[in-house]
């Protein structure tokens, strides 16, 4: 497991400079569901060929990834992303470190994933710096889960982790609300109006990895 230390300059100072930067970027939500398409066809056209290696008891030949010039701009390490263009992008690379291609090197993978992470931590810490806005909740458990899934040591905060379990409600979910303190919904159902699905989603997948990040 990768153990470094992202470092890296200071973020913006404000919460207007970050609110500012959020719409800054790529992928978009659509343009990351059809980037991780691209990325798992791709790999499934390797697996078919690695099985067929496999019976034929010869070295697996790994195929090019092939991306659309769509995802490879909005994927490119030289295009500034920030909020949750920055965690998607980073989940692509993330996913792309799991599987083999023979024009993807590893420690491209490596390096991308090291440079998200450090631009990742310097948004965490200005959203701990502001007291953990509301509307940022969502996307800073998304922050530290997935930096901390890829190694990186100053994600795994005690007092963010502690932090982060008070934000669950009664029935043990986490939910969105607006500033004004009326509650978000984002469905009819009865589980949708306690628990917002992604914000849950993401809190149990972080709080499943930092326990067994214990052991």
């Amino acid at each position: 497991m990768n153990h470094r230390r992202p470092h890296g300059r200071h973020p913006p100072s404000t919460l207007r400079d970050y609110l500012r930067l959020l719409e800054v970027g790529a992928p978009s939500e659509e343009q990351s569901d059809m980037c991780l398409s691209e990325l798992l066809v791709n790999d499934s056209e390797n697996e078919f060929n690695a099985s067929l290696s496999r019976a034929g008891k010869e070295p697996p030949l790994f195929k090019p990834l092939l991306l659309s010039q769509g995802c490879s701009a909005a994927m490119s390490m030289r295009k500034k992303s920030f909020g949750y263009h920055l965690t998607h992008k980073l989940l692509f690379y993330l996913i792309l470190g799991k599987q083999r291609f023979s024009n993807i090197e590893e420690d491209y993978v490596a390096n991308a994933k090291g440079r998200l992470c450090e631009q990742i931590l310097r948004e965490s810490r200005l959203i701990a710096e502001l007291n953990f806005p509301e509307m940022f909740r969502d996307l800073f458990m998304e922050q530290v889960f997935l930096c901390s899934y890829a190694g990186f040591v100053e994600f795994r905060n005690q007092s963010w982790i502690s932090e982060i379990v008070g934000w669950q409600n009664a029935n043990g979910c986490f939910k969105y609300y607006y500033q004004d303190g009326v509650e978000q919904y984002d469905g009819d159902s009865a589980i949708r109006a306690v628990c917002s699905t992604h914000m849950s989603g993401v809190g149990a997948a972080l709080l499943g990895l930092f326990a067994k990040l214990q052991f």
